[in-house]
């Protein structure tokens, strides 16, 4: 059974905090960003972000959120910074993570308070830490932070830090033969989310040979992501691959770990997609409560993904098929249509790692 950094009991709600219009302000240019070209991008006030945070959590019911932008741990405004939002969260319930680049968790950093900032964050409440760690060395980090030095600053943070780190890595040329195994296996195991790059927003209509160079194609790095999860699950790293086909996951033996649309809404560590898309309370019980509604939310948007190829899958339903860029610049003969009755519950691979239950 592979293992789970948290047993699957019941959903906790989660909800995204994206800290300004576009994301944000970011100190980083990742290759892969959707907002490092962007001009101008400022930060919502902290009175707004803790507005947000008081309808994800008195409105929606959220019990969690990730604190994302931008980069939160450069967030200051004339009213208050970082720390501010984070104990604010955590005063009301609402379990505060910070997705972060990682380069400023050391002492040198203080944003003008009187402690490195990472330590004012704990101590005002922060559940964990969600840190991109974008590849195994040097090499393949420093290329795609577009920075040289950002690798060893990041593992020098992780010595600094008290509170729990999760590890995101988003898949793509530059990465997908050094995956950050050898970071990983030393550390106590929680939970590392291999990402696979999503062509939103500025990225979705680049489908020319050149453009998107450091796009990868799936079936290529498959096999690479299969020995990376059979190092680390033995040695208890819960490993959640994101946007994902099914097909593909399944004949390379970890279906059980992928975490599409259809199922991020009822795994802990990611967001409501009706929280994400503001619809209503008043609409989600139309639509029958949170369970149902969730479902209509990841099969409406990703509707616009069919294919022949996948319609004939018996995943279809559960499944939340390549985007149109992807299908667009590669095709979809990398997948192959799995055979038998149609299956329905988004979870029913998942379930094979432990205990899930899903909350209406």
């Amino acid at each position: 059974m592979k293992p789970l950094y948290r047993p699957r009991g019941g959903v906790i709600s989660r909800g995204w905090l994206f800290m300004g219009e576009q994301g944000g302000p970011c100190d980083k240019s990742c290759e892969f960003c959707y907002y490092a070209h962007q001009k101008n991008l400022v930060f919502y006030s902290l009175d707004t972000m803790m507005q947000h945070a008081n309808m994800m959590r008195h409105y929606y019911g959220l019990s969690a959120c990730d604190i994302s932008g931008g980069e939160a741990t450069i967030y200051k405004t004339p009213s208050g910074d970082i720390v501010d939002l984070v104990a604010h969260c955590a005063r009301i319930g609402l379990r505060p993570t910070i997705i972060s680049h990682g380069q400023n968790n050391r002492d040198d950093w203080k944003l003008g308070r009187s402690r490195p900032l990472y330590q004012e964050i704990e101590d005002a409440g922060l559940d964990d830490w969600l840190l991109s760690l974008h590849g195994g060395s040097a090499a393949s980090h420093d290329k795609i932070l577009c920075q040289e030095g950002s690798f060893k600053r990041l593992v020098a943070g992780l010595d600094l830090v008290k509170r729990p780190v999760r590890f995101n890595s988003t898949i793509c040329l530059d990465n997908y033969k050094d995956f950050p195994v050898a970071v990983l296996k030393d550390r106590p195991p929680t939970v590392w989310n291999p990402i696979m790059f999503n062509p939103f927003h500025s990225w979705s209509d680049k489908t020319g040979p050149t453009e998107i160079d450091f796009q990868v194609q799936y079936r290529e790095a498959a096999p690479y992501l299969a020995r990376a999860i059979e190092e680390l699950e033995p040695l208890g790293w819960e490993v959640n691959v994101r946007y994902w086909p099914m097909c593909i996951a399944k004949e390379f033996g970890f279906a059980e770990n992928v975490c599409g649309y259809h199922q991020v809404p009822f795994d802990q560590w990611e967001w409501r997609l009706n929280v994400t898309g503001r619809t209503s309370i008043e609409h989600i019980e139309k639509e029958g409560g949170w369970y149902e509604s969730e479902r209509k939310r990841a099969s409406q948007w990703m509707a616009r993904r069919d294919n022949p190829t996948c319609s004939a899958c018996s995943l279809s339903a559960v499944c939340d098929k390549p985007p149109e860029q992807y299908q667009t610049k590669y095709g979809v003969d990398e997948l192959v249509p799995l055979q038998g009755e149609p299956e329905s519950d988004p979870l029913f691979a998942q379930k094979l790692r432990g205990n899930i239950e899903v909350a209406a």
